[in-house]
């Protein structure tokens, strides 16, 4: 038996190397199927990996499952986040497969640089937001130039005012081209 390879187990009574049941797999040479297959995980880690125990990767959306594969070592595809290998809810986060700020890649929802958090929605650099359109933290805009505009109408209102005002309170101080003509 110990020349059946990965994934067979020797049957002795027909004496030939047998394939795993289906979700099940072996080391080579192995005498039983003992760990899930590629394409499943062991769910529950104090079970024993069997035909009952493995389950499909595709009940964790997001994952991929190696040879071998348990809850703690399942893989997360980019744009997937969970929070720890315990937790067999995996979310999908904002962005696409090829831009979001969940990298995947781990068995924990891992997030690029500056960003953190449930999803990767916590931004965590001072001055920051969260985009939810595409999935990243930007640089929040100075409020500078809009302030200046601002102060800028201000006054200008605040010029005409007093114009208007002066005008009104005293019409004899007014330079003779300014007065109405009667």
């Amino acid at each position: 038996n110990c020349g059946c390879e990965r994934g067979t187990i020797f049957n002795d009574e027909e004496a030939v190397c047998q394939p795993c049941p289906r979700g099940t797999s072996s080391v080579a040479g192995a005498s039983e199927c003992g760990v899930c297959a590629a394409g499943f995980f062991l769910r529950d880690l104090s079970a024993e990996p069997n035909q009952a125990n493995c389950k499909p990767c595709s009940d964790l959306d997001g994952a991929e499952c190696g040879w071998n594969a348990t809850l703690r070592t399942v893989t997360l595809r980019s744009n997937y986040w969970r929070l720890s290998d315990l937790t067999s809810d995996v979310y999908e986060c904002e962005g696409s497969a090829n831009a979001s700020g969940c990298v995947g890649g781990s068995s924990i929802g891992e997030c690029v640089e500056g960003q953190g958090g449930p999803k990767c929605k916590v931004c965590l650099r001072a001055g920051d937001y969260y985009d939810d359109a595409d999935g990243f933290c930007k640089e929040c805009p100075e409020a500078g130039g809009a302030s200046a505009r601002v102060t800028g109408v201000v006054l200008a209102i605040a010029a005409v005012l007093t114009i208007v005002r002066v005008v009104f309170l005293f019409p004899g101080r007014m330079p003779a081209a300014l007065r109405p003509v009667a």
